[in-house]
C-alpha cells in the first residue's frame, strides 16, 4: 500500500467514536496518531497499513499487538475512519461488512 491522491480530512464512523470513547488513553493517543499519519501520507505508517483483502478500500492499521484501526479509503476522494477493534476480531468484523 503506497499514499495517492492528495491529503484528506478524515472523516468519523459513529462506531469509532463509541469505540474510542471506551479505550484507554494509551491506546486512543495511538488511534489518533494513526489517523493523522494516514491521512497525511506520512511514510512510517504504511508499514502498519494493510489491505482487507474481501473489502476493497478497506485496509487495517496495526496500533500495537493486540487492536487494528479500520479505515476506509478511497485516494484523493475520501477517507473515512470505521472502528478500532481487537485483533482477535478482524476476521468476524470482515465477515459482518461483506
Amino acid at each position: 500500500v503506497q499514499p495517492a491522491g492528495r491529503p484528506l480530512i478524515p472523516e468519523y464512523a459513529d462506531s469509532f467514536r463509541k469505540h474510542f470513547a471506551s479505550l484507554p488513553a494509551t491506546l486512543a493517543a495511538k488511534a489518533i496518531l494513526a489517523v493523522g499519519e494516514f491521512a497525511s501520507h506520512e511514510a512510517t505508517i504504511w508499514r502498519h497499513t494493510k489491505p482487507l483483502e474481501r473489502l476493497p478500500e478497506h485496509y487495517r492499521i496495526r496500533l500495537g499487538l493486540d487492536h487494528r484501526l479500520i479505515v476506509h479509503w478511497q485516494p484523493g476522494r475520501m477517507l473515512r475512519i470505521l472502528d478500532v477493534i481487537p485483533r482477535q476480531e478482524l476476521e468476524s468484523w470482515i465477515s459482518r461488512q461483506a
